[in-house]
């Protein structure tokens, strides 16, 4: 989607972000420019209170325009802080996680696949955002990184583990008793690359669950097999030798996968806040602290014995330079070297280079950080005619303790051997991993809160034998509880029933941002053409959503003129004479007419919808340019579920709405 009317409000772009198209002449063409971004947040809450964001009107203080701006393809963002909707407790919690989700997670033009922790609130998270019209699809998606979650958002009470292959093989057992599958139970779902990770946490999946449970990863594959991993490294600033193990259990699992997927064939990106200083020209504190004791450091030229000592300070910072083919320090007989640091391999030597300052010092001020983020690349690239086209930090861009980082890449855009997409794909956006919307949207305003049903593609029947079968409990059973967006309910109401095809194709195009108004992003719609596109739709249910609102608004003041509820909420004298009336129901059917404002002097000439029926008025309710315009609409309701009776061209009829809409000049 064109936003010209965005870049007439926001600032001129970051200091080191070209354009995307000044790589138009470095392409070929069958060739495109995939960008990458990734940025620890530190609470997605408040990043839009900070510039560039605070240049924006509050319609498009958003991440679709924030995206959009910086032309990203596919976004990582770390430390979402919040709090998963499985997770019981505080209600005023679970909604507060619901409504981020809500804001932060249904974009008109990204996709987002989100990992929330199943034991903590508003802890870590990690959010991958992919651009809907960018040329490549995805075809798999991950969340963790040793592939044993369950494939839906359910506690981690029960589980068996199942013998027989190379690797644990696990299924859980949800609250009515069926079993879903782990990531790495089929081909189709699982990205693969689980070889001989079980020995590093002694096949003890207790520890596994453990190190997978706190939201810190999310991965993706796309048409091209180029593997992204979106990460958040544990950092351990309490410095504890259990904190230690943690984070080295975790980068051994993690470069243990991607090592496995290299020797696959495939490519593979890893990006986000890894928590590991690689360099020590990549560490103020360390640079200071070595012009005060070292004579060789006070010069431009660092010794390398200098950086070495450096290196082996932490076990962390040694293993990871043993995965850097770039890395300065190369061990001799323990150097593997299997992925690149991008930004370094085009800036070898530039200072000050950081992407992460100690709020508490003001460091940020004085650019006195350290260097933690990275967009790391495997080294056989080339083999699957991938370039790098760009790397850098945006220093310029606050909101957070971090700065985003990103990092271009050419794909070649002709696939020989495409492969199909996952049905997990849709299953693990965020609107359907969590339950943000439901397939009736009337639901959401009633009195009833519907729960989606688990896919049955998700759960698999039990088996007649397991061998060496467990069961374990790692937490409290919780559970899936997702507010309504007005009301507090306490009852559950039994699962949904399965959606059509065409309700499931409905659903998954429709990506209202009802909590935010977007209208620089609406299209306009015309009156006398049924247009099919996602944005109109979207524009649809809006307005229809915001006559809701307005509904409740009207029969407030009709009770307030002791006015029947049964009195239709439109009235035109040629449909509906007078005659016959008694004086008292005339006086309330005039007061009716004036309480809608629809006197012949304003609205002379009432469109028909496509229904060949009398529209009728609304006000819009959403904030913003908009607020309380008038507008016509088709007066019967909007069902999304039975979206397949809509009318079509007039040629139908239907006793649900036709989408009709119009602003009243």
């Amino acid at each position: 989607m064109s936003i010209p009317s965005v870049l007439g409000k926001l600032p001129k772009l970051p200091e080191h972000l070209p354009k995307k198209d000044t790589h138009s002449n470095n392409l070929k063409d069958n060739e495109t420019v995939l960008r990458l971004l990734s940025f620890n947040v530190n609470s997605i809450a408040t990043v839009m209170q900070y510039y560039p964001m605070t240049r924006l009107s509050s319609e498009m203080k958003n991440l679709n325009t924030f995206y959009n701006w910086l032309e990203a393809d596919i976004v990582c963002l770390q430390e979402l802080k919040i709090t998963n909707p499985l997770m019981s407790g505080i209600s005023s919690t679970v909604n507060t996680g619901s409504k981020l989700l809500q804001q932060h997670c249904i974009l008109s033009d990204y996709t987002c696949f989100a990992s929330l922790p199943k034991s903590k609130k508003s802890y870590s998270g990690v959010g991958m955002y992919m651009k809907k019209t960018f040329p490549l699809k995805v075809t798999k998606v991950e969340e963790g990184i040793t592939g044993l979650l369950p494939l839906t958002n359910i506690s981690l009470g029960e589980y068996e583990s199942i013998d027989g292959k190379n690797y644990i093989d696990l299924r859980y057992k949800n609250k009515k008793g069926a079993f879903v599958n782990c990531y790495r139970s089929s081909k189709d779902v699982g990205i693969g690359g689980y070889e001989n990770i079980d020995t590093l946490y002694n096949n003890d999946v207790e520890r596994a669950l453990e190190l997978d449970s706190q939201g810190r990863c999310v991965v993706i594959e796309l048409e091209t097999g180029l593997v992204v991993f979106g990460c958040y490294i544990p950092a351990n600033s309490q410095f504890t030798e259990e904190g230690l193990l943690y984070k080295m259990q975790y980068l051994k699992i993690l470069f243990r996968r991607i090592e496995n997927l290299i020797n696959q064939g495939k490519s593979v990106v890893l990006m986000g806040d890894l928590n590991i200083c690689k360099d020590i020209q990549d560490s103020e504190e360390a640079l200071q602290l070595a012009k005060r004791f070292y004579s060789e450091a006070k010069g431009e030229e660092i010794s390398k014995e200098l950086n070495q000592e450096f290196i082996k300070e932490k076990p962390e910072r040694f293993f990871f330079n043993q995965q850097l083919a770039n890395s300065n320090f190369k061990i001799p007989n323990n150097f593997k070297g299997t992925m690149i640091d991008c930004a370094r391999q085009l800036h070898p030597k530039r200072r000050k280079m950081y992407t992460c300052w100690n709020t508490m010092k003001n460091a940020r001020a004085v650019n006195a950080g350290s260097r933690i983020d990275y967009a790391l690349l495997s080294k056989n690239h080339s083999a699957n005619n991938i370039k790098i086209m760009n790397a850098d930090i945006l220093p310029e861009i606050h909101g957070s303790d971090h700065c985003p980082i990103y990092l271009d890449l050419s794909l070649k855009l002709e696939v020989d051997d495409k492969p199909q997409v996952s049905a997990q794909v849709g299953k693990f956006e965020a609107k359907s991993f969590y339950k943000l919307i439901n397939n009736d949207i009337m639901k959401m305003f009633g009195t009833k809160r519907a729960r989606t049903a688990e896919s049955k593609e998700n759960m698999i029947l039990p088996a007649s034998k397991i061998h060496n079968s467990q069961k374990h409990k790692v937490g409290q059973s919780l559970n899936t509880k997702v507010d309504g967006f007005f009301k507090k309910k306490s009852s559950s109401t039994a699962l949904s029933k399965s959606s059509s095809p065409v309700d499931e194709k409905f659903t998954e195009s429709n990506n209202a941002e009802f909590l935010e108004s977007d209208d620089e992003f609406l299209p306009s719609i015309e009156v006398d053409e049924v247009k099919e596109s996602i944005s109109e739709r979207r524009d649809i249910i809006q307005q229809k959503l915001d006559a809701i609102k307005s509904d409740v608004k009207l029969q407030k003041d009709l009770k307030k003129h002791n006015i029947s509820d049964s009195a239709p909420l439109f009235v035109d004298a040629k449909d509906t004479p007078d005659a016959g009336l008694t004086v008292e129901d005339r006086a309330k059917r005039d007061k009716l007419r004036s309480l809608l404002d629809s006197n012949k002097t304003k609205y002379g000439k009432i469109p028909l919808c496509r229904h060949k029926e009398k529209a009728v008025i609304k006000v819009s309710q959403t904030k913003g340019k908009n607020f309380g315009k008038k507008f016509y609409c088709c007066n019967r309701p909007l069902i999304v579920s039975d979206s397949k009776k809509r009318v079509t061209n007039g040629s139908e009829t239907s006793e649900f709405s036709c989408g009709f809409f119009k602003w009243i000049l």
